[in-house]
């Protein structure tokens, strides 16, 4: 980001300046079709982006407000044409906050981790368990990667 951007913003550096911005992105697809093993393949040109530099917070003062991120999601949704899908999707890293985004947009969406953070969750885990670094963790996580 340029400094000028950053002006007055508070961040993570040891000063509380920021040097950074969060984007925010919405990726949405359709997927109508099956590969010979049964597994959904996305629709050719049905991919869509939709990013912004934007707030996902939510202001508990007021209940009835909806974060920018969240009102950019619906309408992307909505355009899309997803409220009508048979079968509702959300597919994230497992943040609290999209989740909470989801729960209030597509309450009855079936919400899925992504396989990386999936396996990054699991790789964590197997050191939890079995020890950081250990060969028992690798084998334990690689396992469950496969």
């Amino acid at each position: 980001m340029r400094p000028e951007e950053l002006a007055g913003r508070s961040g993570k550096q040891p000063d509380g300046s920021a040097k950074t911005r969060e984007v925010k992105e919405c990726v949405t697809w359709t997927a109508d079709s099956r590969d010979e093993d049964g597994l959904l393949v996305r629709d050719n040109g049905s991919t869509r982006f939709s990013a912004a530099i934007e707030s996902s917070a939510w202001n508990t003062a007021h209940p009835n407000w909806i974060p920018p991120f969240a009102q950019r999601v619906e309408r992307e949704l909505t355009r899309r044409g997803f409220f009508q899908a048979k079968r509702q999707v959300v597919i994230a890293d497992g943040a609290r906050w999209i989740w909470a985004i989801a729960e209030m947009i597509i309450p009855l969406a079936i919400q899925i981790v992504d396989l990386f953070h999936a396996k990054e969750h699991l790789s964590r885990l197997a050191g939890i368990i079995f020890g950081v670094g250990t060969d028992l963790a690798a084998n334990w996580a690689a396992d469950r990667h496969a």
